[in-house]
């Protein structure tokens, strides 16, 4: 059998990416923003480190969260 998954997705302003940019001393410049809004991100949470394992932990609870409220 199969096993499924549970694909969450999330949206991100710029206002967010201008905030990193500023705190690593950068400027989100508009040729990068066109890049990041071109195409969908796919972010691979096992390549984060010893985070990993929280940051899945997280996502699944709010996920969670969002399904057991539905009615």
């Amino acid at each position: 059998m199969e096993e499924k998954k549970v694909k969450v997705s999330m949206e991100l302003d710029k206002d967010v990416f201008q905030a990193f940019c500023f705190m690593m001393g950068e400027k989100l410049t508009d040729e990068l923003w066109s890049k990041l809004t071109a195409e969908e991100i796919a972010i691979n949470v096992d390549e984060m480190g010893e985070e990993a394992q929280q940051i899945k932990l997280a996502f699944s609870a709010f996920a969670i969260a969002m399904v057991a409220d539905k009615k």
